[in-house]
């Protein structure tokens, strides 16, 4: 039995993946469309948690800030008044994503680390 030349496997493997996200992407959308809302009641809850009632000095630590999910939680949690400090893998290209920032800026540290090297980790 002969295995299929890489370049096949390569272009399989990114089809399953694709497919599988077109999977989950059509169960959000059905999820959404029985719960609408959810969204907005779910950060209405988080607003209203003992939680972050409770907390006095709000800090926050993210890892991957300068990647796409990290840097919409960024700026969620400096929407919540967090002072956040986060780790980076390119200052320069954070800095042009969290410009728009204005006076949230402030309350946002950025820490750059290769996490290649062991001893910057």
């Amino acid at each position: 039995m002969e295995l299929l030349p890489a370049p096949w496997i390569e272009i399989l493997v990114m089809i399953r993946v694709y497919l599988l996200a077109a999977v989950y992407v059509v169960k959000e959308l059905i999820f959404e469309v029985i719960n609408p809302g959810i969204g907005k009641r779910l950060e209405n809850d988080i607003i209203k948690s003992n939680a972050m009632r409770s907390a006095g000095a709000k800090c926050a630590f993210i890892t991957g800030g300068d990647g796409t999910i990290g840097n919409e939680v960024i700026k969620r949690f400096l929407h919540y008044g967090y002072t956040v400090h986060a780790t980076v893998g390119d200052r320069r290209k954070a800095a042009e994503v969290f410009e728009s920032l204005g006076g949230q800026k402030s309350s946002l540290r950025l820490y750059d680390v290769d996490f290649l090297t062991p001893y910057e980790v």
